[in-house]
């Protein structure tokens, strides 16, 4: 009993990935085909290289996309390996497929005659879809794979690498573009960025506080019973007078800190606080299942 709910809960975790990588990709083919291709807006990555062999061959953007797929995800699979290929499959069809059936609809190209708008919106969409993959650890294929078998060859950034090669893609466009869509296409460039990064890192980041006080047994206490979050001491010694002092360490979400700023102020007045955003927390509390949780101990989480 107890392993079929294991593979149920399995399946239906990755009937979510699924999910989540579909829907991913139809927000990416939105972004592209409702503001950014119909503006003639430059783009890196697949979507700049199919933008360029329509320019050139005539090659619909969906086709375009979709031959560059198929040869990347073939270069990743005998490079990088089945379970890399695996996770990129399913982009590597959904996205030119998503982009074929929009192309197929002729009132899409005309919702929006605002470049701004259009530059803002088409490159929150694109971050948003890119991020949602990202997310379930899936990969979008296409211009992504080469970066990553640079990587593992060279030992070059993935970063550094990706925005050389979308720094060359959108050069190989100036031709069939002017300097007013050049400013525009940074706009997206610069929403996709932001977006991307915010939802990726959606729901990971944390605070962590750290307390300096003479009451620090009080506030340790109170934060693990008015905040529910463990707390750590630390031991530091005063720079000035050289004193021995604690400091107590916790972390906790980000909407919890205007209570335990409360907290500690209530007891001490004078603490000194240190607030820092972290990005990811492992653990007791954080990413362990209820069940699985160790009993408070002093440490990080409760």
């Amino acid at each position: 009993m107890g392993k079929l709910k294991i593979n149920r809960d399995k399946l239906l975790k990755e009937l979510g990935v699924l999910f989540i990588i579909f829907i991913g990709n139809l927000i990416l083919a939105l972004g592209v085909m409702l503001f950014i291709a119909p503006m003639g807006f430059m783009s890196g990555g697949a979507t700049g290289i199919g933008l360029l062999l329509e320019h050139v061959f005539g090659l619909k953007l969906s086709v375009g996309v979709g031959i560059l797929n198929v040869i990347m995800f073939i270069l990743g699979f005998l490079v990088l390996g089945k379970r890399f290929a695996a996770t990129t499959l399913l982009s590597t069809f959904l996205y030119p497929g998503a982009l074929a059936i929009l192309e197929s609809i002729p009132a899409i190209s005309t919702l929006n005659s605002d470049p701004l708008l259009a530059a803002v919106f088409g490159g929150g969409l694109v971050g948003l879809g890119v991020g949602l993959v990202i997310r379930v650890g899936a990969s979008t294929g296409g211009m992504d794979i080469p970066p990553i078998i640079l990587q593992k060859k060279t030992g070059i950034s993935v970063a550094i690498s990706m925005n050389a090669m979308d720094l060359i893609i959108v050069c190989t466009q100036l031709p069939y573009s002017n300097a007013q869509n050049l400013f525009y296409s940074l706009v997206v460039i610069i929403a996709t960025t932001i977006v991307l990064d915010k939802v990726v890192m959606l729901g990971v980041t944390q605070t962590q506080v750290m307390v300096i006080s003479t009451k620090y047994e009080e506030i340790s206490q109170a934060i693990q019973d008015k905040i529910d979050r463990g707390t750590t001491l630390l031991n530091s010694v005063s720079g000035h007078l050289k004193q021995q002092q604690r400091v107590v360490m916790s972390v906790i979400n980000n909407r919890q800190l205007h209570d335990l700023t409360n907290v500690v102020k209530e007891i001490d007045p004078h603490a000194f606080m240190i607030v820092n955003r972290v990005n990811e927390v492992h653990g007791n509390g954080f990413t362990l299942k209820l069940e699985d949780r160790l009993p408070n101990k002093g440490g990080i989480s409760k």
